[in-house]
């Protein structure tokens, strides 16, 4: 019974201390402003989001008050949200 608390205690510790080391990467989010059904667009630099360099992941997520907007405005605005991710500076 020692033991398993034993074997407890040190997961806890190690998982604090694994949560404590900082990130590689940085993940921000920004609104990309899209008007006539998706084909016209703000092209959002993806490189200045990261410091000057190239992000290693993008993915489109429209949220539920991106669709509203869209319907809201017979499909002429259609936002949609980037989720960036980038290697930490």
């Amino acid at each position: 019974m020692m033991r398993l608390g034993s074997l407890f205690f040190a997961l806890g510790v190690s998982a604090s201390f694994a949560h404590a080391a900082p990130s590689s990467t940085v993940t921000r989010t920004v609104v990309q402003r899209r008007a006539v059904f998706d084909l016209v667009s703000v092209k959002t630099n993806l490189q200045s989001l990261c410091a000057g360099q190239a992000p290693i992941d993008v993915e489109y997520k429209r949220t539920a008050g991106d669709v509203a907007a869209a319907v809201f405005s017979g499909l002429w605005y259609t936002p949609v949200h980037l989720r960036v991710t980038c290697a930490s500076p």
